[in-house]
């Protein structure tokens, strides 16, 4: 159906002749492959956002590959603009005007009835929530917006006076020099919230706000933080929100996971050369050479009281598989 439609797309745009260009990468088939939707450009300073063959209003601008459907595929969404304005399109309709929409964002929740967006308003950027924004902050860290599976939380990691903070709910947790790209996550229940954060040289996993075990910072690195690249820096890399700092100093701490019963959580942790350890709970596991992250060569659970991964020990590779006491 995918290749089918797609080819749809391009008799289209023969048929009528009006369509200069079409944008490959806009083109989005909707969850349950029943829709389509693209961007093509009009003229030099017009493009519009076709779905279901249907044009929607015209803009100066569209912002690259933000076209999305919400999961149920009933609704639709992107970043625009006209003239120095920049807004997000919900169903057709604009939202509020803003100097610049940040990367991969809006997003729409699990049940998509919700939606988010990252925007810049003035000098700072804020996160904006069902039309509503909440506090401005100098960067918000690429790709951590995210709502919770059962849709009722947001989160999302964000700098202000050189510390990062993850903001859970509107509410700012303790501040960090750093907070590992992509390790926010959300329990499956959506009552529980972990991430990898770093003060100094240490890395560690903070869970529903505590912090775990902390673990040094990969040996061939250095750290750096928004104070020594200087404030003026940070605006020109806080539309991606992937500062330079957050490059350097890799943590040591594998992806964070829950078990499906949001009781549990595991993730792999460097405890030094060549020995690495799952930790399930903030307890240490048995420790090999190495606990393997890779494609799908990751910790995962089997059911809420048993998980396997793969390990290295020696020039040999095992299958490690556990079973948890209940809680």
């Amino acid at each position: 159906m995918f290749f089918f439609k797609k080819r749809a797309v391009s008799e289209r745009l023969i048929d009528q002749g009006r369509h200069q260009e079409l944008y490959l990468d806009s083109i989005k088939i909707s969850p349950d492959n029943g829709r389509i939707a693209y961007v093509v450009v009009l003229g030099r300073y017009s493009s519009v956002t076709v779905v279901d063959g249907k044009d929607e209003k015209p803009y100066n601008y569209h912002f690259w590959n933000t076209l999305i459907f919400s999961p149920d595929s009933k609704r639709i969404a992107y970043a625009a603009g006209e003239r120095n304005e920049r807004f997000v399109v919900v169903d057709g309709k604009e939202d509020k005007e803003y100097d610049d929409i940040g990367e991969n964002t809006p997003i729409f929740s699990p049940d998509s009835k919700r939606v988010a967006y990252i925007a810049k308003k003035g000098n700072n950027w804020i996160v904006g929530v069902d039309g509503k924004e909440e506090k401005p902050y100098e960067a918000i860290l690429k790709e951590s917006l995210l709502f919770s599976p059962d849709s009722e939380r947001v989160a999302y990691a964000a700098l202000l006076g050189n510390k990062w903070f993850a903001v859970v709910d509107g509410k700012e947790e303790r501040p960090y020099d750093n907070i590992e790209f992509g390790s926010l996550i959300f329990s499956p229940d959506g009552n529980r919230m972990a991430y990898t954060a770093r003060l100094g040289d240490k890395w560690f996993v903070v869970v529903d706000g505590k912090e775990e075990k902390q673990y040094d910072v990969a040996d061939d690195t250095s750290i750096s933080s928004p104070k020594s690249i200087g404030l003026a820096r940070v605006d020109a890399y806080a539309k991606s929100g992937l500062l330079p700092s957050q490059k350097i100093g890799k943590t040591k701490v594998h992806p964070i996971i829950f078990s499906p019963d949001s009781k549990q959580v595991a993730y792999a942790a460097r405890l030094g050369y060549n020995r690495w350890a799952v930790i399930l709970d903030g307890k240490e596991e048995k420790p090999y050479d190495l606990v393997f992250n890779i494609g799908g060569s990751r910790i995962v659970f089997d059911s809420s009281d048993s998980f396997h991964y793969l390990v290295r020990k020696g020039y040999e590779i095992y299958l490690v598989e556990e079973k948890m006491k209940p809680k």
